[in-house]
């Protein structure tokens, strides 16, 4: 459950942070700032469309946590069509209900004008899941995963398992256990058998790959 909260409650913390800077803007000589709830804001999600079974959960649980936090969201099915999220975007600027908008854009480029008109109208856009080209200075932030960092992390996790997996084999390729197709085996296996044969004297290339095998097949 605190899993499937994160990234709406991520998004409500930015668009808190934001609204209370974009309150503090405009008046300034108030005495008291506007100390923004759950049950103050209305956030309009543009969601991409169906994109499967991962996409439809992630919408049902943008709708789950909001009704669980007591937020009004309204949220609008772009149909995997950029005009038509394009258009829900402008709603989303015209609704004097929607305080933030939050958006998993379908393309990275396309954005800077309405993103200028949110801004104008004062509402803080906040990227959810996917990033867009530039623009940086028109909304808020994003939340999702940094998949560049992912990458960068994994590769020596999969080196050393790569030295780990030869070194016990001895060049014998059964033991390997392979789901991809040949090609993709024959360029992955090359590239890990390089890197860890050149940095483990003790290491021995693996001299053949089945791309039938499977888990079923046990090291002998």
């Amino acid at each position: 459950m605190k899993k499937k909260l994160l990234v709406l409650f991520s998004i409500l913390v930015v668009a808190s942070l934001a609204l209370s800077a974009c309150g503090a803007a405009a008046t300034p000589a108030a005495p008291e700032k506007k100390v923004w709830t759950y049950a103050d804001m209305t956030i309009g999600f543009l969601q991409t469309g169906s994109e499967g079974g991962w996409r439809a959960a992630n919408t049902a649980s943008f709708k789950e946590s909001a009704e669980q936090l007591g937020i009004n969201l309204k949220f609008y099915d772009s149909q995997n069509d950029l005009a038509k999220q394009v258009a829900g975007f402008q709603q989303f600027i015209a609704d004097p209900e929607v305080d933030v908008i939050a958006i998993s854009p379908l393309e990275a480029a396309g954005w800077e004008q309405v993103l200028k008109d949110a801004k104008a109208a004062g509402k803080p856009v906040i990227l959810s899941d996917r990033r867009i080209d530039g623009n940086e200075d028109l909304y808020v932030t994003f939340v999702g995963a940094d998949f560049v960092e992912e990458g960068r992390k994994s590769v020596p996790r999969c080196a050393n398992c790569s030295k780990a997996v030869l070194q016990r084999t001895s060049g014998n390729s059964s033991a390997m256990w392979v789901l991809h197709p040949p090609l993709t085996v024959a360029r992955v296996s090359a590239r890990l058998q390089k890197n860890a044969v050149s940095s483990s004297p003790t290491a021995r290339p693996v001299t053949g790959v089945s791309s039938k095998a499977s888990k079923s097949q046990k090291p002998g």
